[in-house]
């Protein structure tokens, strides 16, 4: 747990959830995925461009729960239906998907991240012994913007 030591953790109070979201709108919406690297069975990292070529950042979405889905499309979409069989789409399919939203579950850290062609990738942000998912504004020099969802159902985030 030293890692988190310096940073704020919240539970997910509706206060809390908004300032997350507007955060992780800020750094993924318009971005593009570029790269999608395997960090283990359930483990892997998706890299995303921007389309301000001026920014030089990179930012990232680490994923360690092996609970994600790539929906098709947002028809009937509701929070309470995935679980890991409802795979429909392999994550290699978000190649070049531009985000067009982002947003967190209700009362649980959940990740969303839907993209222009319809797809949703849904990644669970529950779990009492680790880091289901972290997302960063990839910003050199010690001065990236972090988020994450943490054990005990909450957000972890830090700015510069």
């Amino acid at each position: 747990m030293n890692w988190f030591r310096g940073r704020k953790m919240v539970s997910l109070d509706k206060k809390d959830k908004e300032f997350a979201e507007a955060a992780l709108k800020q750094i993924f919406v318009k971005g593009m995925v570029i790269r999608i690297k395997s960090d283990g069975p359930d483990s892997f990292y998706l890299y995303f461009s921007l389309k301000h070529p001026s920014n030089q950042s990179q930012p990232w979405l680490h994923i360690e729960d092996p609970k994600w889905t790539v929906f098709d499309q947002a028809v009937n979409f509701h929070e309470k239906t995935i679980t890991i069989k409802e795979n429909t789409m392999s994550i290699d399919s978000l190649l070049n998907e531009e985000v067009v939203d982002i947003w967190l579950g209700e009362n649980m850290p959940h990740l969303y991240v839907a993209f222009q062609t319809g797809k949703i990738l849904s990644v669970n942000g529950s779990h009492e012994m680790y880091e289901c998912w972290q997302a960063g504004d990839g910003c050199r020099q010690g001065e990236e913007g972090l988020i994450a969802a943490v054990p005990g159902n909450r957000i972890a985030y830090w700015t510069p």
